[in-house]
């Protein structure tokens, strides 16, 4: 019996030592940890004092430890904004002389007088004019006789471009009596009425809005904006055929057009598989969205027309629409601005490397984004096996659709730039007087 009180003693002792122990050992661990854990702390706060010092070194004004490293750095600097400035003007100008191109023959001396400033462009302006506007920063509006005078002109132009296609012809050149129609138009509108789909278009976005007024400056500026990228789209189908020396409807790159819309007009139902109504634009008599509890009188003001036209007719580098409320600061692109462009085509497929290409080469950057050849959509097929939408060879033709975005340049923003303006030339007293408008 003795001998059993003692091994339990004895068990007894191992155990209290042991806890013992390991209490003693927590104990210790949690001062040491606790220790570690604030000379860490302490470490990161140094690290990061002496990063902060040295990424500042660059910054400092009175006690960088190189000053003239300073002198170097704003002087590389300042290199690199002339270089940034010198191409941007450089292909801006490009642009102007090229693309941005107001029709001289059928618009008189004081008009284009009246348009030749930065201003009458509509990327030189915001998506939505500010009222409170004073001085150099609110925008100059056109004489409405001149606005006048380009509703009286601008329906003309779309369909002799129309016209250039079917024909491939170039800037001022006429067809000839028996030329072959190389390219055909989709035709809409009502028997004896129909015209082809991008007249039908313009028709119904400006010129049928104009019916019985005065276009708005705006309206103006942005129905010549798009008269300017249908030129580049219809110059693209035109150098395309041209690249293939098409002579004929037999060997033409791109037989039929289907649609060709920009803009909010461009955006398919479903684009990208991303859902619908991403482009939902707000009518000119909507009041604005009315919450729940909200009063008749305390609903927001109805959205013009001008700001329909503006309102998603951009994009950002997602597809996604830009408001037409958003501030110049806050547009997704300072140097410019992203239109969407949507072309369904009948093309040969032999020869869609000539399309691909004559895409390319336009004067105006176009970047082609998606193209889907013979496409489903809708539930139905585009052109079936051994048929095409012409009645051409078997197999020859495909529907294609093309998805695309413009790059429309803004002139140069001295201001984001944080460069001073050049100083305008001085005009000779001799030429003085021809630039003025007629009558002043």
């Amino acid at each position: 019996m003795d001998k059993i009180k003692q091994a339990l003693n004895s068990s007894k002792l191992f155990w209290i030592a042991s806890g013992s122990i390991a209490v003693i050992m927590l104990v210790c661990w949690f001062i040491g940890a606790g220790e570690v854990a604030g000379q860490a702390a302490a470490g990161v706060k140094e690290v990061e004092a002496n990063f902060k010092t040295v990424r500042g070194i660059p910054h400092a004004v009175n006690d960088h430890p190189c000053p003239p490293w300073l002198d170097k750095r704003d002087e590389d600097i300042e290199k690199q904004k002339d270089a940034i400035q010198s191409a941007w003007q450089g292909f801006y100008d490009s642009l102007k002389d090229t693309v941005y191109v107001w029709p001289a023959d059928d618009l008189t001396d004081t008009f284009l007088s009246a348009i030749d400033n930065s201003s009458m462009n509509a990327l030189a302006r915001p998506l939505k004019d500010d009222p409170k506007a004073t001085g150099e920063d609110k925008p100059e509006e056109l004489d409405s006789t001149l606005r006048v005078l380009y509703r009286d002109e601008v329906h003309k132009w779309f369909p002799r471009l129309a016209n250039r296609v079917v024909y491939g012809l170039n800037k001022g050149e006429a067809a000839t009596a028996g030329a072959l129609r190389l390219v055909d138009w989709s035709a809409k509108g009502t028997a004896g009425e129909k015209e082809n789909q991008m007249v039908s278009g313009i028709n119904t976005n400006h010129f049928k809005k104009w019916a019985g007024r005065t276009p708005t400056t705006r309206e103006v500026l942005i129905a010549q904006e798009d008269f300017w990228v249908y030129t580049a789209l219809c110059e693209i189908i035109i150098d395309a055929n041209h690249q293939a020396k098409a002579t004929g409807p037999h060997d033409t790159v791109v037989r039929t057009i289907l649609t060709m819309d920009i803009a909010q007009d461009a955006v398919e139902k479903n684009p990208r598989g991303q859902g619908a109504d991403r482009f939902k634009i707000p009518k000119p008599e909507d009041k604005g969205d009315k919450k729940a509890g909200d009063r008749d009188d305390n609903r927001k003001p109805a959205v013009t027309y001008d700001e329909k036209l503006m309102h998603k007719r951009y994009v950002d580098d997602k597809g996604v629409g830009v408001r037409f409320d958003t501030k110049p600061d806050k547009e997704p692109f300072r140097e410019y601005r992203l239109l969407p462009i949507r072309m369904t085509l009948v093309v040969d497929k032999a020869k869609l490397q000539y399309l691909l290409s004559a895409f390319s080469d336009s004067q105006l950057p176009v970047e082609v984004q998606q193209l889907r050849l013979n496409p489903k959509e809708g539930g139905g097929a585009g052109v079936r096996r051994g048929q095409d939408d012409k009645g051409g060879a078997k197999g020859r033709y495909a529907k294609v659709i093309i998805q695309a975005v413009a790059y429309l340049l803004k002139d140069v923003d001295h201001d984001y730039l944080k460069m001073k303006r050049p100083e305008k030339p001085v005009v000779a007293d001799n030429d003085d007087a021809a630039a003025k408008p007629a009558g002043e």
